[in-house]
């Protein structure tokens, strides 16, 4: 398959306030896990595909998280304009609730990759004991 059917599933969910609960749910179910890159492979294999599929998609994992990625970095993007423009809107400008749940699980595996990294350079620079 192809990054436009992600593309439709997520168009789907945003229409959809099921599939934008089952999302949410999804988030909060890994909400107090450490997001690193294989618990992410993990939810798009066993959660998200899952559920594209009962919607009539047939997803590939490295497609899905391509997409995330993708959407994480939009949304930081839109978010640093939007603080810097000094507006706000409380539908987070063009991205739906779908999107934003989805973009979640991507956005903490990258904060928390970005933490491991200065958490690594501070104990080898500092020589501090684990």
């Amino acid at each position: 398959m192809s990054k436009e059917n992600v593309a439709k599933f997520y168009e789907l969910v945003n229409q959809d306030k099921g599939l934008q609960k089952n999302l949410q749910d999804i988030g909060e179910k890994y909400k107090d896990e450490k997001m690193d890159d294989s618990l992410k492979t993990f939810i798009v294999q066993t959660e998200i595909i899952p559920l594209a599929r009962r919607s009539g998609f047939e997803l590939k994992k490295e497609e899905v998280i391509d997409f995330l990625n993708e959407r994480a970095s939009k949304i930081s993007k839109e978010a640093v304009r939007k603080i810097s423009g000094g507006h706000s809107n409380e539908h987070h400008g063009h991205f739906s609730a779908g999107e934003m749940a989805a973009a979640k699980v991507a956005k903490k595996s990258i904060i928390n990759s970005a933490t491991d990294i200065a958490n690594k350079f501070y104990q080898q620079n500092y020589k501090v004991d684990e």
